[in-house]
């Protein structure tokens, strides 16, 4: 049997830490948590995994700004201290899935080695509370069944899951996508449900005067995210949004791909 451990790194994601906790260990993932001296209870709440699923928890500082190139250079060097078969990069307020009713993460991952593939790709479902509703609980994610599929262009964006030794390194691809000589993709796309924001003003007090590093905004990280306005950032009932029939749901609509984000739709 093989293993995988997701490596997380977090600041402040009381909200989320439990569900997106629980639902990697129940998917058979080990996970090790990077924190950013939290101000929350996120680390408390993180504790009540530790030797059921969550292996550690280290500590990175928070030096005022969101800095992807340092946050990914810190889970470089802890992948590289692992001995899991496969490794996966994910953030909070997701939930990382395998594309088939029934299977768990770790199952699909076992399978995509079997066919001789050393990484996987993962579309990405957007989930957003409609008609100025605020979902900004934990148990969110029974309620949240409306969304949309983000795809801003076409080919793999989202190579989240990698075989610890094919050598590939996802910090030229911002933490989306890998490099390496011997890149072989799964053929067959995964999910990633992405809970972005649970309310209207959550949204306005995540992106707005939300501090990145000159260095990730120099390269065209985060573009999307910048100089966001309050209006802009109210959430609208929109013909743009599925809807799944309940949260466990894999019967995702891939045919209606969406280019933007919520906030730049007429």
């Amino acid at each position: 049997m093989i293993t995988a451990v997701a490596v997380l790194n977090v600041r402040n994601e009381s909200v989320h830490i439990r569900r997106c906790l629980g639902d990697f260990i129940a998917e058979g993932i080990e996970v090790i948590l990077i924190d950013q001296d939290s101000t929350d209870d996120t680390v408390a709440k993180a504790r009540e995994f530790l030797g059921k699923g969550l292996l550690f928890i280290e500590r990175m500082p928070w030096n005022g700004v969101d800095s992807l190139d340092e946050r990914l250079a810190v889970q470089c060097s802890i992948i590289e201290s692992v001995r899991h078969d496969w490794v996966i990069h994910a953030d909070a307020d997701e939930w990382l899935c395998a594309p088939q009713e029934g299977v768990r993460l770790i199952d699909g991952i076992a399978a995509a080695e079997r066919a001789g593939f050393n990484c996987i790709n993962f579309n990405e479902f957007i989930f957003l509370p409609m008609d100025g509703q605020s979902h900004y609980h934990e148990g969110y994610s029974s309620e949240l069944l409306s969304y949309y599929f983000f795809l801003p262009r076409p080919g793999p964006r989202l190579m989240r899951a990698w075989k610890r030794e094919a050598g590939l390194d996802n910090r030229g691809g911002a933490g989306h996508l890998l490099s390496g000589s011997d890149v072989r993709l799964c053929d067959e796309t995964f999910i990633l449900r992405h809970y972005m924001v649970l309310s209207s003003d959550h949204a306005r007090a995540k992106y707005i005067g939300r501090p990145y590093s000159k260095e990730g905004l120099a390269k065209g990280w985060h573009r999307k995210r910048i100089n966001l306005t309050a209006e802009a950032l109210e959430i609208r009932s929109c013909d743009r949004m599925l809807r799944l029939p309940h949260k466990t749901s894999k019967a995702f609509r891939t045919d209606l791909p969406v280019e933007k984000h919520y906030w730049s739709w007429p």
